[in-house]
């Protein structure tokens, strides 16, 4: 069973992962929710980066970026 969803995305996507956010909690998953959380210009990898580390970090956990 997975303990917890970490979700992320650059500037472009943010509107889309508030949207996965919704949905994954409205099915009673625990998401965790790294940014970016508006439109200004950030970097992908940045985000990416911290997904990945926090799936790394924390076993039977998902991410999404």
């Amino acid at each position: 069973m997975v303990k917890r969803i970490f979700l992320g995305s650059d500037h472009a996507g943010f509107e889309m992962k508030d949207r996965i956010k919704e949905h994954l909690e409205g099915r009673g998953s625990q998401v965790r929710d790294l940014g970016t959380n508006g439109p200004d210009s950030v970097d992908y990898p940045d985000l990416a980066h911290a997904v990945a580390d926090s799936v790394v970090n924390e076993q039977g956990s998902l991410g999404i970026v």
